[in-house]
């Protein structure tokens, strides 16, 4: 019976099985065990078996998942030696969902309000939405076992604390949605307990186990993200590249995509406050992923193969994307844009409150070119033509001016007399 946490299942087994031979042992059958989800596993075990003439089994990744509760024994061994890495996912916005972002409030913070308002969608308004995911994260920590209590005036101060833009909005309804969220006929049943008689909240048990569920769902999709960043980097290895080179290649995938959302907020954030500087040009992936290496501490000969390998993977996320990409690049698109606004403008909150389908879109010729970039992507790729197509069902209208078209039209005859010319 062997263990490891190799990526070349096949590689490793081969080597296994020729350093017993050569060391004059017998050997009939092998089990493998590896943290790696192995495609087609009968069918590697029927390869390797036949090719040195004795019974192999595979039992990876899904296999354990799979049976990890079948025993007491496998039980307690979890318990035992894996449980306490996973402390960290009963704590609010704990999930790896997105980086660290200096310009905003903490990560938690981030994380927690985008798993909340997503659970929320279609059964409360943004701004009481908004208001109940705050007044969440502000009560972690509380324990009625424990004793442990706050009271509004607490609530109010640990969110300005974080969020001083975000008081003044919700001022309005606080009392109102604290006491929605200790009813018992709440949408989402009773969120936080109340004591009406001390003026003392706090989170139920029920409440905390939403919270670890959230952080462990989010925590598997950034999971399976990176086995799809890892499926399509680890068939373009050389034979003289490190196995560490995977993980690198992945880890520069997450964050170089961390990079281009952060860098949305912040235009969002510019164009709200009306101060974007003169020479700011959202970079582009390739410079993201430049950055993402860096902050790494990677350099020379290999950043550049490690930056190689990311590349090839990213080109897929926005040229041919999974589910698992589509939903997370949704989550981490929510997050980073709710929370620029919020600590830019929270205003920008109860203004989507009251807008409904009265939106009026005038499409300039960034939408436009934006627009014909994506016209060979395949239809799940084309986040701006479904964005559009998204705003006129739901009512708003878009308007394209003479002006525009002719614009972009004479931009694309100049370029290609150029080409034809030079």
């Amino acid at each position: 019976m062997q263990a490891s946490i190799t990526p070349e299942t096949r590689a490793k087994i081969r080597g296994t099985i020729r350093r017993i031979k050569e060391f004059g042992r017998e050997i009939s059958s092998l089990i493998y065990m590896t943290s790696v989800v192995v495609p087609r596993v009968d069918a590697e075990e029927e390869l390797l078996g036949d090719e040195f003439g004795i019974q192999v089994r595979i039992r990876d990744a899904k296999y354990i998942a799979a049976h990890i509760n079948d025993s007491i024994q496998t039980i307690q061994a979890f318990r035992s030696y894996l449980s306490h890495y996973l402390e960290y996912l009963r704590n609010i916005g704990s999930a790896e969902t997105i980086g660290d972002v200096p310009r905003v409030a903490s990560r938690s913070l981030c994380v927690f309000l985008g798993q909340e308002l997503e659970r929320r969608r279609g059964n409360t308004e943004m701004l009481e939405g908004v208001t109940d995911s705050l007044i969440l994260w502000s009560l972690e920590g509380t324990d009625p076992d424990k004793g442990t209590f706050m009271t509004r005036d607490d609530i109010l101060r640990k969110i300005e604390g974080a969020l001083p833009t975000a008081v003044d909005v919700m001022r309005g309804v606080l009392d109102s949605r604290l006491e929605r969220l200790a009813a018992k006929d709440n949408t989402s049943g009773r969120e936080i307990r109340s004591y009406n008689k001390e003026g003392h909240y706090c989170l139920p048990f029920e409440a905390r186990q939403i919270v670890e569920q959230e952080n462990a769902e989010d925590e598997y999709l950034r999971t399976s993200v990176s086995d799809v960043f890892r499926s399509r980097i680890e068939p373009l290895l050389r034979s003289d590249d490190e196995p560490e080179l995977v993980s690198q290649a992945v880890r520069a995938c997450h964050r170089a995509l961390e990079i281009a959302y952060e860098t949305q907020g912040l235009e969002m954030a510019y164009f709200l406050n009306g101060d974007e500087p003169d020479n700011f040009t959202p970079p582009t992936i390739s410079d993201n992923l430049g950055k993402a290496l860096h902050d790494q501490g990677l350099f020379g000969a290999k950043a550049i193969r490690v930056g190689e390998l990311a590349f090839s993977a990213l080109r897929l996320t926005i040229y041919d994307s999974s589910e698992e990409e589509r939903v997370y690049l949704g989550k981490m698109s929510r997050t980073y844009i709710l929370m620029f606004l919020l600590r830019n403008d929270a205003k920008v909150v109860e203004y989507f409150r009251g807008m409904s389908a009265d939106l009026v879109l005038y499409v300039g010729t960034d939408i436009i070119v934006r627009s014909l970039s994506e016209y060979y992507l395949q239809k799940k790729d084309q986040s701006t033509i479904g964005t559009l197509e998204i705003l006129r069902e739901a009512g708003s209208k878009l308007i394209l001016t003479e002006r525009c078209v002719e614009e972009v039209w004479t931009h694309l005859k100049a370029t290609s007399a150029e080409y034809q010319n030079h």
